[in-house]
């Protein structure tokens, strides 16, 4: 009888089909962990180092006189249109790594299933690195300049604003009011509705949902999945809300954390004057986009001259500033 080759290769693929399983936790833990995923415009590359994203203004649409020639009527330029255009090129940045090795004495000694835990681990340390990462593109592009000007720069020639609220993340009437005013400026800016969304502090969330007197009943209810008894807030003058302790996080990095720590952002849209007095982050999802390369990868291998195994998980993405006047940040001083 001839050797029985399909036995030994199910056996020797013990590893890759736990890294099956394991790619599968890894992008679980991460999509239930991530505070912005779906908030901002992405595309993903398989090759390459960078996208360019377009900017067009306004046109413009008049009435047209009988034989007069579209073209050459230049008078007062009639009739053709000349909007503002460009680009923004968003980089890919060095990749995002979350790494670790279980030992195999750990694994021997639990009487419990511990891979799935440390698999967690990693989509999480993912999720909370690129969301800071958006947060600070945000915070850049709300104390950005125009990206355009000129007659036909449109909304473009729009920016964001940084706003004070001494009491955003503890008054559920002041936070209220400031997001009526980010959203008034939005309207005026022409930034579209849909898409908008307020990342804030625990604080500020557990004060708008116990206090609900100036919200609409609409968007806090049971017909629309928000329950004052579940502690959700849905919508404040059409912003999604949703919290995060990533604020916190930015808090802490005090002034220009991105330029000085982290060396693998390529792009330039991660410094901000001083991250420790955000209080909120408001923004559009044309605010932001993001360009990854490829997918996230996942590996996991047997170190004999560890005694373990080696499980790393990488994301490899890049953050840019595309609408400047989609951008505020809620400072708690000024």
């Amino acid at each position: 009888m001839g050797a029985v080759t399909a036995t030994t290769r199910f056996g020797k693929s013990d590893l890759s089909v736990f890294l099956k399983v394991f790619s599968g936790m890894v992008a679980t833990s991460y999509a239930r962990k991530t505070a912005t995923d779906g908030l901002i415009l992405k595309r993903t590359i398989q090759h390459g180092s960078s996208v360019q994203w377009p900017m067009v203004g306004s046109a413009k649409a008049v009435y047209h006189t009988v034989n007069e020639n579209i073209i050459t009527d230049t008078t007062g330029s009639k009739y053709l249109s000349d909007p503002g255009a460009g680009e923004r090129v968003v980089q890919v940045d060095n990749p995002l790594v979350a790494a670790e090795v279980i030992a195999s004495i750990d694994e021997a000694m639990s009487h419990f299933e511990i891979r799935s835990h440390h698999a967690a681990a990693l989509g999480e340390a993912l999720a909370i690195e690129n969301d800071l990462n958006v947060l600070m593109c945000v915070c850049n592009g709300a104390a950005k300049s125009a990206l355009l000007s000129g007659t036909g720069a449109g909304s473009w020639a729009d920016e964001g604003d940084e706003v004070v609220d001494a009491d955003f993340h503890t008054s559920a009437s002041s936070a209220r009011d400031t997001l009526k005013s980010i959203a008034q400026k939005m309207n005026e800016n022409d930034v579209p509705q849909d898409g908008r969304v307020a990342i804030v502090t625990p604080g500020c969330y557990a004060a708008l949902a116990d206090d609900v007197s100036g919200i609409a009943n609409a968007d806090i209810n049971m017909n629309t999945g928000g329950d004052v008894g579940l502690h959700r807030v849905l919508r404040v003058h059409g912003f999604e809300i949703r919290m995060s302790n990533r604020i916190a996080d930015l808090q802490g990095y005090d002034t220009d954390y991105a330029s000085s720590a982290k060396t693998g952002q390529r792009g330039t849209d991660y410094t901000y004057a001083d991250f420790s007095k955000v209080s909120a982050v408001v923004f559009q999802k044309s605010a932001i986009g993001q360009v990854e390369l490829g997918s996230m990868a996942l590996k996991a291998e047997e170190k004999p001259e560890l005694l373990g195994t080696f499980f790393i998980a990488s994301k490899t993405v890049g953050n840019g500033v595309l609408r400047p006047s989609a951008c505020f940040v809620v400072k708690n001083a000024a």
